[in-house]
């Protein structure tokens, strides 16, 4: 279980085709938290099972499923990736709850000009999924905890403040690219028991 705030970021160093999926060497950028085989960790977003740790580089897989369900189908290497550790009940809770397991995949529509400091960011997302979206709600984007804007059936907004833009591969983004969603927990619970009560 995460929290959506981003620690770390690390670049990919190799990306292997295995039979069942790919492995996917990355580079962790400065220190980072004691890190063992079988460990987990959020890679934008998505929970990845860590199979080696050799100095700053670990070593993480995903099976076919989850390449064709998230974004990492699409990832290249040199590629910059935001990480995040599992909480402990030490961890402050500064995000939302983030399962790491995506809902959808969405669409960058319009990246932040980096001349300005507005730095809003339109994704375009499946329209099966606007029952879980309200303004002013929690999403997570990659991997990180945000707080929507505006919200219209196929598109929502975010706004970034500099932090953000600064300490995360967001900065990177260009129309077009792919991005890992997860939609609030909490959210899907409440429609979901809403829709099963509507049909008692």
């Amino acid at each position: 279980m995460f929290t959506g705030i981003v620690t770390h970021q690390s670049q990919i160093l190799e990306i292997s085709p295995i039979p069942t999926g790919k492995l996917i060497r990355l580079a962790i950028r400065g220190s980072f938290p004691k890190t063992a085989v079988g460990d987990s960790l959020s890679v934008n977003g998505v929970c990845s099972t860590i199979l080696e740790v050799r100095g700053a580089d670990v070593l993480v897989q995903y099976m076919t499923e989850t390449l064709i369900r998230t974004s990492i189908g699409k990832w290249q290497v040199g590629q910059v990736c935001s990480l995040e550790w599992p909480i402990t009940m030490q961890t402050p809770l500064g995000g939302h709850m983030v399962s790491g397991h995506i809902d959808d995949v969405g669409i960058i529509r319009m990246r932040p000009d980096d001349s300005t400091t507005s730095r809003r960011l339109d994704i375009g997302f499946s329209n099966k999924w606007r029952p879980f979206l309200i303004p002013k709600g929690s999403v997570a984007i990659d991997g990180l905890s945000l707080t929507v804007g505006e919200v219209e059936s196929e598109w929502f907004s975010v706004y970034l403040i500099d932090h953000t833009w600064t300490h995360t591969h967001f900065r990177t983004f260009k129309n077009g690219d792919a991005v890992n969603l997860e939609f609030d927990q909490l959210a899907k619970y409440v429609v979901q028991y809403a829709e099963l009560y509507a049909k008692r």
